[in-house]
């Protein structure tokens, strides 16, 4: 896969049994509890199990919730990492901008006044 393809990460659950804790564990990012086994992963899972949608991400547990909530943090701060050299090329950029800006108007100000 190319690195400008994103991965479209989904949530799945599965049975808290031998074969859905067996293919969790393989993922970077699972959650057993004793009544299902939440993974999220951008790859496809081998054994049986249901997806669970954004319509449905409402009835995650407060516990699920925060655990997906970590997932989407480190998520972003590694594609915040990997784009280290753009972002502060870009906020460089802006910068510069603003400061020429800011050195007009305050040449505008002076001849003004």
């Amino acid at each position: 896969m190319a690195d400008d393809v994103k991965k479209t990460y989904r949530l799945y659950v599965l049975k808290p049994d031998a074969d859905g804790i067996g293919a969790a564990v393989k993922e970077r990012f699972y959650r057993a509890t004793p009544r299902y086994v939440l993974v999220y992963t951008a790859g496809e899972i081998a054994v049986k199990h249901a997806e669970i949608t954004e319509n449905e991400a409402h009835r995650l547990s407060k516990g699920d919730a925060e655990w997906l909530r970590g997932c989407f943090v480190i998520l972003a701060a590694e594609e915040l990492k990997k784009r280290e050299s753009e972002i502060a090329a870009s906020v460089s950029e802006r910068l510069d901008a603003l400061e020429a800006a800011l050195k007009a108007e305050k040449e505008k100000i002076e001849q003004e006044g």
